[in-house]
C-alpha cells in the first residue's frame, strides 16, 4: 500500500469541509440558498436584497433574531467580497443554478424599478413637490431624504436624488456656494486644504459617492 496517496485524500476532505463550512455562512436564512445581492439588517443579519425587502413589506422584526428592524437594511460589501472569493469553487450545477438565480433576482428588480418610475411619474403629474438641493433644507427635511438614501440603491436611488435636483451634472457643473448648500443638506463631509482652503475636487468626489452608494 502507497501511504503517500493519504495526505492528499486527508487534504481533498478539509478542502471539501472548508467548501461546506463557508457555503453554510453565505447563506441567506429566508431562501436558504447563497446570497445574491447581500443586504445587511442593523441587528448584523444578512440577506438577500430580493428576500428581506419582499420580508420587510409584511413583517418588522429580523427573520433571525426578530428585533425591531429600525433602519432600512443596506449593502453588505464585505460579504460580496467573500462571494467573490467563494463562488470560483462552486462546481459547474452550483455554479449554473447560481446564474439563474441571479437572472430572476435581476428581473425582479427590473419589474420593481419600472414600478418605481411609474410612481414617480404619477406623483410629477398630480404636482407633488419635491425638495430643492440647492435650497437649505431643514433637519426634518434632512431626516427625510435619508430615508430614501438608506432604502433605495443604483437605479432607483440616482432618480430619487434627482428628483431633488442632486444629480452627476448638478455635481460637475454646480458653483462652489451650491456645492457647499448641498453638501449640508445630505451631511456630507466639507474637505478642508490646508492652503486652498476647502476642496472642490474631493467634495465632488464625496456627493458623487453618496448618489452611487
Amino acid at each position: 500500500m502507497d501511504d503517500s496517496c493519504e495526505p492528499s485524500d486527508q487534504s481533498d476532505d478539509k478542502v471539501g469541509l472548508r467548501k461546506s463550512e463557508m457555503k453554510k455562512l453565505l447563506e441567506c436564512q429566508v431562501c436558504n440558498q447563497i446570497f445574491i445581492t447581500p443586504f445587511i439588517l442593523h441587528c448584523s443579519h444578512t440577506f438577500c436584497k430580493k428576500c428581506v425587502m419582499e420580508y420587510l413589506r409584511k413583517n418588522k422584526k429580523c427573520p433571525c433574531c426578530e428585533k425591531m428592524i429600525i433602519k432600512p437594511p443596506a449593502h453588505n460589501r464585505h460579504v460580496c467580497l467573500l462571494l467573490e472569493s467563494f463562488t470560483p469553487y462552486l462546481s459547474e450545477v452550483e455554479t449554473a443554478m447560481l446564474n439563474l438565480r441571479k437572472a430572476e433576482h435581476q428581473q425582479y428588480f427590473e419589474e420593481e424599478f419600472k414600478k418605481f418610475e411609474n410612481m414617480v411619474k404619477s406623483a410629477q403629474e398630480n404636482g407633488t413637490k419635491f425638495l430643492n438641493i440647492e435650497r437649505r433644507w431643514s433637519t426634518e427635511e434632512k431626516r427625510i431624504f435619508r430615508i430614501g438614501l438608506e432604502r433605495y440603491e443604483g437605479r432607483e436611488l440616482e432618480l430619487y436624488c434627482k428628483l431633488t435636483g442632486f444629480s452627476k451634472e448638478f455635481i460637475n457643473t454646480s458653483l462652489p456656494p451650491a456645492l457647499i448648500i448641498a453638501a449640508r443638506n445630505v451631511d456630507a463631509q466639507i474637505p478642508q486644504s490646508s492652503q486652498t482652503g476647502i476642496n472642490y475636487d474631493l467634495l465632488r468626489d464625496i456627493l458623487r459617492d453618496i448618489m452611487t452608494s
